[in-house]
């Protein structure tokens, strides 16, 4: 039986796979950004797709250890992850509370979300 989890980790990784294949324009997300384009300007969208895929990345890891977790297996620490979090903070601080609150929309940030990339970063120390 799939799990909750196991069905949100396929979507991130789907969403994952637009970005890289360049899909993403033509989807709804997609969609969405290209409507900010009169609102914000280009480095803003452009840092709002990466916080989008950031987000997405750090929750897909989230996931990915909580399944890991439940199976009764550990993971050791990623030295990376600390960067990635720096970075989230610095494209937090470049987009504004305003681009933020335009893009919340496509951020992986439900409440359990977030919960689950808190763990992450609290993992980590």
């Amino acid at each position: 039986m799939r799990s909750w989890l196991g069905d949100k980790l396929d979507r991130d990784i789907e969403v994952l796979n637009m970005i890289a294949t360049g899909e993403l324009h033509s989807s709804r997300a997609g969609l969405y950004l290209q409507s900010l384009q009169h609102a914000f300007p280009a480095d803003i969208r452009a840092d709002m797709l990466c916080m989008m895929q950031l987000t997405i990345e750090l929750s897909a890891r989230a996931k990915g250890e909580l399944l890991v977790r439940e199976a009764g297996l550990e993971m050791p620490p990623d030295p990376e992850l600390d960067a990635q979090f720096r970075e989230l903070a610095y494209l937090q601080k470049s987009i504004g509370p305003t681009g933020l609150l335009a893009v919340a929309p496509l951020l992986s940030q439900t409440a359990r979300e977030l919960w689950e990339m808190r763990r992450l970063a609290a993992a980590k120390l």
